[in-house]
């Protein structure tokens, strides 16, 4: 397990890895990056927490809807989010 900024901390990574958890700053700003950071060296799942239906916490879930649209789920009964980051090394996007 690694605790540190995003960008620090995967460029510590040597390859892919098969999940990632983003649990960090919770500001769009952040949330972004942190996906940014994450998203290519994730082969299988990139998850979060704090995605409230709610709305508490919004800049997670304006990050989220950003980068997976509908592709990002929330396990029922939590607020962690899981997405399928897409082929490694692209920015996993497979709509518009």
């Amino acid at each position: 397990m690694l605790q540190a900024a995003s960008p620090a901390a995967a460029a510590l990574v040597p390859g892919p890895v098969d999940m990632v958890f983003i649990d960090g700053d919770h500001s769009y700003e952040a949330v972004r990056a942190d996906i940014a950071a994450w998203r290519p060296l994730a082969r299988r799942m990139l998850c979060g927490h704090d995605l409230h239906a709610s709305g508490a916490k919004p800049g997670v879930r304006q990050a989220v809807e950003e980068a997976f649209g509908d592709g990002a789920r929330v396990v029922p009964g939590t607020s962690i989010w899981v997405a399928s980051p897409g082929p490694v090394g692209t920015t996993g996007r497979t709509g518009p």
